[in-house]
């Protein structure tokens, strides 16, 4: 429960006093909760009372009175209120304002939505063959994420493989000019080498001598001469 006095006129109108106190009592003395600079408030004017899940405003015998919603409590009695209603004491004039905490939704649910151990979950499971769920099943443990390195976590070596393969995008590999030719050497049918044949050398012509260029050149001479002049 959350319970707030707020300023309803004045300079301070719309300030939110909270009430942080079972007993939270207003008035002039230093052990009061909300002292007030006004001598229309007595030392122990009132006091608000939160008990039992409920609010209540005492006053304990002031000069001046506490009036709520315009009717002026008894001495030293209690009043239950509500959020919205009035609250002046001497001079000071407040709206109460009570927030209540939500109630737990702790209802079990009936039998006829347990699916668990119902005519509806058989059927479910035949037509399935899967087991429904139990209510009572704690969820399975959600992966942990993987770390996500961050910007200067970077490996140099990793950065340096990045930027090389960048720098070589859009660049045509270079072929040689030119063949290549592979001299295998020819083998048996066993797996041996072949052995080269060496040619056999050329005959070398014959350079004629002197002599002989001497007596072929005679023999052309004596066929001139034998012909009819």
């Amino acid at each position: 429960m959350k319970v707030s006095l707020v300023v309803a006129s004045g300079v301070h109108q719309g300030k939110v006093i909270p009430v942080a106190a079972q007993q939270f009592i207003i008035g002039r003395d230093p052990q009061c909760q909300l002292r007030p600079a006004s001598q229309a408030i007595s030392k122990q004017h009132c006091a608000i009372l939160i008990r039992d899940k409920a609010v209540y405003l005492k006053d304990y015998g002031s000069t001046n009175g506490t009036f709520v919603n315009e009717v002026q409590l008894e001495p030293n009695a209690e009043l239950l209120v509500k959020t919205g209603d009035r609250v002046r004491v001497g001079p000071l004039d407040f709206t109460m304002q009570i927030v209540l905490p939500r109630p737990s939704d702790s209802t079990p649910l009936p039998d006829s939505l347990n699916l668990t151990n119902s005519p509806t979950a058989e059927k479910l499971q035949q037509a399935t063959g899967q087991k429904p769920p139990s209510p009572n099943a704690s969820p399975a443990p959600k992966p942990k994420p993987q770390p996500i390195p961050g910007p200067g976590g970077s490996d140099p070596e990793s950065d340096d493989n990045i930027a090389a393969m960048l720098l070589g995008m859009g660049e045509e590999a270079s072929v040689p000019e030119g063949s290549t030719v592979f001299e295998m050497q020819s083998v048996n049918a066993d797996g041996t080498p072949k052995k080269e044949e060496t040619p056999a050398p050329e005959a070398k012509k014959g350079v004629p001598s002197r002599e002989d260029s001497s007596n072929t050149a005679n023999d052309i001479l004596k066929k001139y001469m034998r012909r009819p002049r």
